[in-house]
């Protein structure tokens, strides 16, 4: 399957959340999304993104209560995009 044809039928809509938004609400819009990873922006700035992955990385180092936590805490910043 092509790159093209999966986001074919994803469509184009990038979904953000904000850096003070809790991990244990950023996993449930990726469960309800349907995506691995969302874009954080702060006054319409992209800042970085969080992926399933960082949540998971937070959790094994933090335990359940990583989850409370920020999305600030556990992003990738310093996003690179054209």
């Amino acid at each position: 399957m092509l790159l093209s044809q999966i986001l074919r039928g994803k469509g184009d809509t990038v979904f953000t959340v904000s850096p003070g938004d809790t991990l244990s609400a950023v996993a449930a819009m990726l469960h309800s999304m349907k995506v691995g990873a969302l874009v954080v922006l702060e006054a319409e700035r992209v800042v970085g993104i969080v992926s399933e992955r960082d949540i998971v990385r937070a959790v094994a180092e933090g335990g359940a209560g990583a989850l409370a936590r920020p999305v600030s805490g556990c992003m990738t910043a310093n996003v690179l995009f054209a």
